[in-house]
């Protein structure tokens, strides 16, 4: 009887409620913090960063102009 294999008690017809219960929370929580720290991320980045880095740096831009302070140029 050295060859004697046990087989498994839950074969998948017989599994009880609770750990199918389980199983799908834990899938679904594995799930949400494989996809949702990259989407908020990304998000953030896309909503915030990026437009708040391009606000400030026009303002700095047009800020520059009136830093020089001095007459205009005048041409011919």
């Amino acid at each position: 009887m050295a060859d004697f294999v046990k087989q498994n008690k839950y074969n998948g017809w017989g599994v009880p409620k609770n750990l199918q219960k389980l199983a799908y929370y834990r899938e679904n929580i594995q799930v949400f913090w494989k996809f949702t720290p990259k989407n908020v991320a990304s998000i953030a980045l896309l909503v915030g960063v990026i437009p708040t880095a391009w606000v400030l740096l026009s303002q700095s831009q047009q800020d520059q102009k009136y830093v020089v302070n001095r007459a205009p140029t005048k041409y011919n």
